[in-house]
């Protein structure tokens, strides 16, 4: 069975219900903090260079907690979290951070 997922900045945006709009249930995301969130380029600053972005340890179940909290909120569910550059993420499995 193919599950068509989104990847979206963990930041609440426009682009959130859009997705809900056309369908799309799931989610991956970028976790809330993490390395590769620096890297993502802001809608129109994208040849700016990026700040660093830093917040609470952002693989943590808190953290986890509260970026399924906030998809859920949106009517999405989020499968993955992905983290730094080994192309890894913090596994989500029903609505349980591991």
């Amino acid at each position: 069975m193919l599950t068509v997922t989104e990847l979206l900045h963990p930041a609440p945006s426009p682009l959130w219900r859009l997705v809900k709009q056309a369908g799309v249930d799931h989610v991956v995301t970028l976790l809330d903090g993490g390395e590769q969130l620096w890297r993502w380029p802001l809608p129109g600053r994208e040849t700016e260079a990026p700040a660093p972005y830093v917040v609470a340890p952002p693989g943590e179940r808190p953290a986890l907690a509260r970026l399924q909290a906030r998809y859920r909120d949106y009517g999405l569910e989020l499968l993955r979290a992905l983290q730094g550059c080994g192309g890894g993420g913090a596994a989500v499995h029903r609505g349980v951070p591991r």
